[in-house]
């Protein structure tokens, strides 16, 4: 076997390992989803962008496969996308083209509630002030 295949085996085991070991984090609560995607903006951590958001937001526990769904459509709703990707992973959230909408869809679309803000919401325009 050359030495280019073995490096670029070695690589994709090492890339592998990487993002099993992430996604375990997140499962075992030691790291958040924001903490993964930050870590996958530095260069040493980029095959974490190839980590879909599906198995991502799966990885936390209590999230399967209809919540995770569930998000990344509110994500694609909030995006007004008329194409939206199969399998969106972090390097599309993160591409530069998209100046950041793209990730702040994502965090919306995480804590999108269908809780009112405060308790008389929309009748009292701030929390204990009415109008």
């Amino acid at each position: 076997m050359s030495p280019d295949i073995v490096a670029a085996r070695d690589a994709l085991h090492i890339a592998r390992l990487m993002r099993a070991e992430y996604l375990l984090g997140v499962n075992d609560a030691v790291l958040t989803i924001d903490d993964v995607i930050r870590s996958s903006r530095q260069p040493a951590r980029s095959p974490l962008r190839r980590i879909q958001l599906r198995q991502l937001l799966m990885a936390q526990t209590g999230t399967g496969p209809k919540g995770a769904d569930l998000t990344i459509e509110r994500m694609f709703d909030l995006l007004e996308l008329r194409r939206p990707p199969k399998r969106p992973t972090i390097a599309w959230l993160l591409d530069e083209r998209a100046g950041g909408v793209r990730l702040r869809a994502f965090l919306d679309a995480r804590t999108t509630s269908s809780e009112p803000p405060w308790p008389q919401w929309p009748y009292e325009t701030t929390r204990g002030k009415s109008q």
